[in-house]
C-alpha cells in the first residue's frame, strides 16, 4: 500500500488491534507511526507495517501539524466513526 499519506485515517488489519482506527502521524518506508489520541497518543505512537493496515479515507486528519493534540485526533476519529455509523 504506497498510497496512504501523512494525516490519512487507517484501520487496522492485523494484530490485537484489529479493526481499530487511527490516523497516520509518520511514514518511514515500509512503517507507519499511528495515533488515535486515547490509547496511541502522539508521545506514545503506534509502529505499524503498512501491509497491516487499510486505508479508509483519503481526508487529511492534520491540518496543522503545529497544533495538533491527542483531543484534536480523538475527536476526528470519533467524529468520523458517528458520520460513518
Amino acid at each position: 500500500m504506497t498510497d496512504v499519506q501523512i494525516g490519512n485515517l487507517v484501520r487496522s488489519k492485523k494484530g490485537r488491534d484489529k479493526d481499530k482506527l487511527y490516523v497516520i502521524l509518520e511514514l518511514q518506508g515500509d512503517r507507519v507511526t499511528l495515533v488515535d489520541g486515547k490509547f496511541r497518543t502522539i508521545k506514545k505512537p503506534k509502529q505499524k507495517n503498512v501491509k497491516h493496515i487499510r486505508l479508509v479515507s483519503n481526508q487529511s486528519f492534520i491540518k496543522n501539524p503545529a497544533h495538533l493534540t491527542d483531543e484534536k485526533i480523538a475527536f476526528a476519529i470519533s467524529t468520523f466513526e458517528q458520520e460513518d455509523s
